[in-house]
């Protein structure tokens, strides 16, 4: 995998957890009720399955941050002279 190629997927992969992320919160939160006759809602969505997709996907993405920052300190800086 490139360098650019790597650090795309650790970039979607960042975006990928933050949007289950937000959306298990939205799906979590509770809807106030003013009396006990009205409507109780629930979550069409399974909150524990988009927090686990989360930590999946934020796993993912470290483990490659470290391959990246492995790249980096492993690698050395190629100097390239204006006209080349």
């Amino acid at each position: 995998m490139s360098m650019s190629s790597a650090l795309a997927r650790r970039e979607t992969l960042w975006r990928l957890q933050k949007a289950r992320s937000d959306l298990a919160d939205a799906a979590a939160t509770p809807m106030d009720r003013y009396s006990r006759t009205e409507l109780r809602s629930f979550s069409a969505l399974d909150v524990t399955a988009l927090r686990d997709e989360a930590d999946a996907h934020a796993k993912e993405a470290r483990e490659l941050d470290v391959l990246i920052q492995r790249v980096n300190w492993t690698s050395e800086m190629v100097e390239r002279r204006p006209g080349s």
